[in-house]
């Protein structure tokens, strides 16, 4: 059985390394240091710009609403990191894999990557 049911993710993960757009407050390096989870996030590519898509908070939870991505046009820009499938445990409980979130497959902007410097 393939996790999530999308047979290109089943067979990304199993890559080396592979790039990891991040929007919201997966761009938050203070909270990967908080959460002992900054090694994961060390090659940050780039800006990544996101075209057809916009930030909406969709999601109510006790301490604030949850950023997502929907198809409604627009852009949604945020950070691109290359990472590792050992990177994917510590995602799939932050971000509620299956319950609230789903990983999809998405083509960015490579004209508005800008390399980023990691402080």
């Amino acid at each position: 059985m393939i996790k999530g049911g999308d047979w290109k993710v089943h067979h990304l993960i199993k890559q080396p390394s592979f790039l990891y757009f991040a929007y919201g407050s997966c761009m938050d390096d203070a909270r990967f240091k908080a959460q002992q989870a900054d090694q994961f996030f060390t090659d940050v590519l780039g800006q990544g710009v996101l075209k057809g898509y916009t930030l909406r908070f969709t999601r109510k939870q006790h301490d604030g609403g949850r950023a997502d991505i929907v198809e409604e046009g627009g852009v949604v820009e945020g950070k691109v990191y290359r990472v590792t499938p050992e990177v994917l445990p510590y995602l799939y409980k932050r971000e509620g894999f299956m319950r609230a979130y789903i990983v999809r497959l998405l083509c960015l902007s490579a004209s508005k990557m800008k390399r980023l410097r990691r402080r």
